[in-house]
């Protein structure tokens, strides 16, 4: 009998993609539902980096836009 040889686990994956407050408040700050992560927005048209996973649930918030 020949033990077949493990295959390893490739590490996870995470991808950040960009998103912009497009608020009229001063700032935001908004939790990736996903990750947990906390995001700030210190002020309109700032742009961050987040987890791609995030990318659905922060497509629902209000003054919010994907950038890429």
């Amino acid at each position: 009998m020949h033990a077949t040889p493990a295959i390893p686990a490739s590490p996870a994956r995470i991808t950040t993609i960009v998103f912009e407050y497009t608020g009229t408040a001063p700032s935001a700050t908004v939790i990736g539902p996903a990750s947990g992560q906390r995001y700030r927005f210190n002020r309109p048209g700032e742009r961050l980096a987040v987890d791609a996973r995030d990318r659905p649930g922060l497509m629902a918030v209000a003054g919010l836009r994907w950038v890429r």
